[in-house]
């Protein structure tokens, strides 16, 4: 555990910044591998994002991409397959980059890491840190703040730092159009979790069971739906649902925020399914509990703050899932994503700030719950 290794680098008379960067993060960087691969991917690809700060700015090549790819002639798919390959061949280029700088620091550190130096108390690097991080946790705070202001404010005139007048007509006008999103939101984001759970769960059990070890194969392919570019891969999805015929069905839908939900629900429960106790199990089952009985009774039950918080992060995927809804729902089924990204791009700030809140509190219900079934569970 990481907290040994500190521990036994700080009697040795290490510093606690030096102790993290010369004994931690050498051995945490390969676990953290694929998810960095995942978030960098994801920065240079993103669509939602982008037309939501940027509207009227030179797009991105991802939003050029999908511009093309939605254009009324046909004759501009072509282009569009170009920059779908184009971007994909720069997620690589820049993944592979990554890991040869990272590589390169490596070698290039070894003489600092074994010269003996144990550096000090590392206090500027810390409050830079922590400065850093209180400042980008303000600013997204203030950003909900702001939203939330804006979906109960009549008339809000600059430079005044609150709302001169507040009404409760901005919800009340929208009332109808976010039942119907939001159910159709929580419905496939439900069924996608729910699904994601059950082959997560199962495979995590054979493995336990078969004593099994995932090879980092596994990994890469659990991973592949973050690390290609979304843009092309759901353009050839949508493709295949075409020709299979279906398309813009609701089965449709589900199966393709499956492919983005999956890889979180399974990694979020890896970890403490791999962890439990199979005392646990034999003790049942030296009482004459069947193996399904001991998995009903005993396992799940004590795992059940686990896949609460799992279910709770695969929900939260789905909830902003903005490109498998538009590509797989063929604009049959509007969603809380899609919806905030329209809006996003009008001068309306009052409905905006609707529907972000609307997008926000999901999650947070989601993940509240999850929070209220751990503690139940502990009690």
């Amino acid at each position: 555990p990481a907290g040994a290794l500190l521990a036994v680098a700080r009697s040795l008379g290490y510093g606690p910044v030096t102790a993290f960067l010369k004994v931690v993060l050498p051995q945490l960087y390969p676990l953290i591998r694929l998810p960095v691969f995942a978030a960098l991917a994801f920065a240079l690809t993103v669509v939602d994002v982008a037309l939501i700060i940027g509207p009227s700015t030179p797009p991105t090549l991802a939003v050029q991409a999908l511009r093309w790819f939605n254009h009324p002639d046909l004759h501009w798919r072509l282009p569009a397959a170009a920059a779908a390959i184009l971007l994909t061949l720069l997620t690589v280029c820049s993944l592979a980059g990554w890991e040869g700088v990272v590589r390169l620091l490596a070698r290039f550190s070894r003489p600092w890491l074994t010269h003996g130096g144990r550096g000090g108390a590392g206090h500027g690097f810390r409050r830079l840190a922590l400065g850093a991080g209180g400042l980008a946790l303000a600013l997204a705070s203030l950003s909900v703040l702001a939203l939330f202001l804006w979906s109960f404010a009549r008339r809000w005139s600059f430079p005044l730092v609150w709302p001169e007048q507040l009404t409760l007509e901005n919800w009340s006008g929208q009332t109808h159009q976010l039942l119907e999103v939001g159910w159709n939101t929580f419905a496939i984001g439900a069924a996608a979790t729910l699904l994601a759970l059950l082959l997560s769960i199962g495979c995590l059990e054979h493995e336990t069971r078969r004593r099994l070890t995932v090879s980092g194969r596994s990994l890469w392919l659990l991973y592949l739906p973050l690390l290609v570019p979304q843009v092309g891969f759901l353009f050839g999805v949508q493709v295949l649902l075409a020709w299979s015929g279906l398309d813009g069905g609701w089965p449709a839908l589900v199966w393709t925020h499956l492919l983005f939900v999956l890889p979180y629900v399974f990694l979020s429960l890896a970890d403490p399914w791999r962890a439990f106790d199979r005392r646990y199990e034999h003790t049942a089952l030296a009482l004459g509990a069947s193996p399904i009985r001991t998995f009903w009774r005993i396992k799940l039950p004590m795992l059940r703050g686990p896949v609460a918080v799992a279910a709770a992060v695969g929900f939260a995927v789905s909830v902003a899932q903005y490109l498998p809804t538009l590509f797989a729902g063929a604009g049959r089924y509007a969603t809380i994503s899609t919806e905030a990204v329209t809006l996003a791009s009008g001068a309306n700030r009052r409905i905006i700030g609707v529907y972000a809140v609307a997008q926000a509190a999901l999650p947070l219900l989601g993940f509240g719950l999850a929070l209220w079934v751990a503690r139940r569970r502990e009690r």
